[in-house]
């Protein structure tokens, strides 16, 4: 029981599944259940989007690593929030500033 004998909030861990369980290894996978088991969290969830986003970041990294020069742009779409569109928007903008070269199917 909390202070004043209400009960505590319940717990916000959970067991992200979908792309993060698909790419860790069986060793990682292993040491996430032994720390929910630990927390006494059952809850899995999948973070919709999250394939998209590390898309989008490793061409953020990679446009930047390769065009030093081209960082303000980099750092504006950071800041931008993430959607299909935006990513799509990103890699047009690299494209044309020389940063990247991009196909868009």
């Amino acid at each position: 029981m909390a202070k004043g004998g209400a009960l505590p909030p319940p717990s916000r861990i959970a067991i992200l599944s979908g792309y993060f369980y698909e790419w860790a290894t069986e060793p990682a996978r292993n040491a996430v259940q032994r720390a929910a088991a630990a927390l006494n969290s059952t809850a899995v969830v999948d973070l919709e989007g999250a394939q998209r986003a590390r898309a989008a970041a490793f061409i953020i990294t990679a446009a930047e690593g390769g065009a030093l020069p081209h960082l303000p742009i980099g750092v504006q779409l950071i800041s931008a929030p993430w959607c299909e569109d935006g990513c799509l928007a990103a890699a047009k903008a690299l494209e044309d500033a020389g940063a990247a070269r991009c196909r868009i199917a």
